[in-house]
């Protein structure tokens, strides 16, 4: 993230006064005086080899559209589907989809979790003028890794009998229209809560004021 947003750091001093993140050493220049280029995708590439951006309001796109890319290699991440033929489908093996435990496990069949299996992110709805028209958008924002761990420590504790049950009703789904490709988006922040809930582990607002201070205790809510 420190090479993403290196480009785009400027701020008004009174916002760095209040909320700030300093890069460690090994990540600061001179030792790391590079940044990522993010893009959009590419509209095509011209005989020379050089890659021809579209142009946008867009921050990455007013930037990529003054460099000259002409790249070495090209990785097309083309995405992946859900399955699972490794399943004995006739034998009923859940999928995620089925999983209705917190998008985890399934009722009944809590033996077989599903970890990593959510997008996490902030959904952006749109509204139109008849309010029956409306557009998600999922930008990148969340992280899986620490979402799984939340997940393990859910699923183990549903496995031990831990868990609450019938849990509470879910709030962090993103609205996605009926033929979006994607249909697990999760609010990332609501989803951890969630879990944390579920598990014990959320704590409470006088425990995070008494350990951690007003600061952590403000971002908190």
């Amino acid at each position: 993230m420190p090479y993403i947003n290196r480009p785009y750091r400027s701020r008004p001093w009174y916002l760095e006064r209040i909320s700030r993140y300093s890069d460690p050493p090994e990540d600061s220049p001179p030792q790391t005086n590079f940044v990522v280029n993010l893009a959009p995708f590419p509209s095509h590439f011209t005989p020379d080899g050089r890659a021809v951006f579209p142009l946008s309001k867009r921050k990455d796109s007013i930037r990529i559209n003054k460099m000259e890319i002409r790249p070495n290699t090209i990785i097309y991440a083309t995405g992946y589907t859900q399955e699972f033929p490794y399943f004995d489908q006739k034998s009923g093996y859940p999928i995620p989809k089925d999983a209705d435990l917190r998008n985890v496990a399934k009722t009944g069949d809590e033996s077989i979790a599903f970890i990593g299996y959510v997008r996490p992110g902030v959904g952006k709805l749109f509204m139109a003028p008849s309010l029956r028209m409306f557009q998600i958008n999922f930008p990148m924002l969340g992280a899986i890794p620490p979402l799984a761990e939340m997940q393990a420590f859910f699923w183990i504790s549903l496995l031990k009998k831990q868990v609450k049950l019938p849990l509470s009703p879910p709030h962090y789904h993103l609205l996605t229209p009926e033929n979006a490709r994607i249909q697990y988006g999760v609010d990332h922040s609501t989803y951890m809560s969630t879990l944390a809930k579920d598990i014990k582990a959320a704590p409470g607002l006088v425990q995070l004021w008494s350990s951690y201070g007003t600061k952590v205790l403000v971002c908190y809510w």
